[in-house]
């Protein structure tokens, strides 16, 4: 496989969602331009190629990275194998309620229809009615073509080395691992919001994982041509809104300084199918996405507290640590233009002040493509740096030059990456626990619940449950939706 036909089923993978949710959620008149419409317009995306050749990723390192994808999604608890988290309540009645109900998806019990991002689970549903039941293969399958897409791009990222792709997933944010570790010793927490690595919220978010991890992990690989990633990023927003939202925000900025300051120009052919076709046939979602009866829990932070302030100096650290690789960086090995790195330290910043979400999911989700970001630009300068250094190369064989390197010349980010894996080891160590020595887990139900704003409305409470309610006085219930759930 190489990268084009990587970008084509990332791409077409994250599209099947978008085509079956404006055939079932628009009025046929007009969902058919806009299906049409995408047909063609990823028909002529999957012809296009980079103006730098396409890279080969051999059949040995594809079977690896398949191996990782199905052990992590294990893990993450799909299918429940492994133990799950609360939210795989969710979850589970979302898989449920779309193969239980017709789509669109209603609420009776509140005269309304649901308005959520649906993206992860249509396919699975629209299998589950075919064959007339829900299947746990099925969801760990589809589940795992995802992570292992998404995995792959991170395998470009980093060096085309699998350990270093583990290395990543599991690292996070220092506060958390502190966290867990003070509350194990001494029963005691402290600090909200922390920077979750991968790993972490995919036990809790694996609909928003697997776009996080494919859009960013595209995004970064064409940056020198960045118009292929714009596409996907506006279909991941069906997937979750909150990553494609910072992304896409961080797309923007980079466009605008490349536009500005690089002089780079467009004509205006390549402007309308690289740009102006995606926000065409984005606005059905945008619409849908923006009909909500009540704006979810918000409100700006109180930062009189000094735990308040604790997020803010992760932030700092991270700042720090991304600077400090990249003034001691040659310019040539620079790997992610500085815009793009200050765009998301001032973005990881400025979420810290405002919570929007019962559990601050602006900040949660929305750090996931920006962590990753900054996380790839960390591991890529030290691997550069060691191709930089003599030494390096003469232990290269072997691998431990390196890393000795790395303690000498900087031990405190390599501190920072080990303290910042332990949360994510931890959460392996209790699942190994649960699961294979204790065995006191039992998989949580699919079919409790009928759909999911009951299960929303007993776990999180009605302010909790409203925010996935629909206006039923919104410009998309009253025009576009299908008229078996407008009348």
């Amino acid at each position: 496989m190489n990268s084009k036909i990587l970008r084509i089923l990332s791409t077409g993978y994250l599209l099947i969602s978008t085509l079956l949710f404006l055939y079932s959620w628009f009025r046929i008149e007009y969902a058919i331009f806009f299906l049409v419409g995408h047909v063609v317009l990823f028909t002529v995306y999957a012809f296009k190629s980079s103006v730098e050749s396409e890279v080969l990723v051999p059949v040995k390192s594809l079977l690896g990275i398949a191996a990782i994808a199905f052990v992590w999604t294990l893990l993450m608890g799909v299918g429940g194998f492994f133990a799950q988290t609360t939210d795989y309540v969710a979850h589970n009645t979302k898989f449920y309620e779309l193969f239980l109900n017709k789509w669109p998806i209603t609420f009776d019990k509140k005269e309304t229809f649901a308005c959520y991002y649906y993206g992860y689970y249509l396919v699975p549903g629209l299998l589950f009615k075919i064959v007339g039941d829900l299947s746990i293969v099925v969801i760990v399958a589809y589940t795992c073509l995802g992570i292992f897409l998404g995995l792959i791009w991170l395998y470009l990222l980093l060096f085309r080395n699998l350990y270093a792709v583990v290395a990543f997933l599991l690292c996070g944010g220092v506060l958390f691992s502190l966290k867990l570790i003070s509350y194990s010793l001494f029963q005691t927490s402290f600090g909200n919001n922390p920077l979750f690595s991968l790993f972490y919220q995919s036990i809790y978010v694996p609909n928003q994982t697997i776009p996080a991890l494919i859009c960013s992990g595209m995004f970064l690989f064409y940056l020198k041509d960045y118009r292929l990633s714009f596409y996907p990023i506006t279909l991941a927003f069906y997937w979750g809104v909150f990553p494609a939202l910072l992304l896409i925000l961080v797309f923007g900025i980079y466009f605008l300084y490349d536009f500005f300051i690089n002089n780079k120009r467009f004509s205006p052919g390549d402007f309308a199918i690289n740009y102006f076709a995606p926000c065409l046939f984005f606005i059905p979602t945008f619409i849908y996405l923006t009909s909500s009866d009540e704006m979810p829990v918000h409100g700006f932070y109180n930062f009189t507290e000094v735990r308040s302030w604790l997020p803010l100096i992760e932030i700092v650290i991270l700042a720090f640590i991304t600077l400090r690789l990249t003034k001691s960086g040659r310019q040539k090995h620079d790997v992610i233009p500085l815009p793009i790195i200050i765009s998301c330290l001032a973005f990881l910043g400025a979420l810290l002040t405002y919570r929007l979400g019962v559990y601050n999911d602006l900040f949660m989700r929305g750090s996931m493509p920006l962590f990753f970001i900054l996380l790839t630009n960390i591991f890529k300068k030290l691997y550069t740096e060691s191709k930089e250094n003599s030494e390096a190369i003469k232990y290269n064989a072997s691998g431990t030059g390196n890393i000795l390197i790395y303690l000498k010349k900087y031990p405190m980010i390599i501190i920072w990456v080990i303290i910042g894996s332990l949360s994510s080891l931890y959460q392996i160590r209790e699942l190994a626990l649960k699961n294979v020595f204790l065995k006191t887990y039992e998989p949580l139900p699919y079919k409790t619940f009928p759909n999911s704003y009951e299960v929303l409305l007993k776990y999180y409470g009605e302010e909790g449950a409203n925010q996935y309610l629909g206006d039923p006085l919104s410009f998309y219930y009253l025009n576009l939706a299908p008229e078996k759930i407008s009348q």
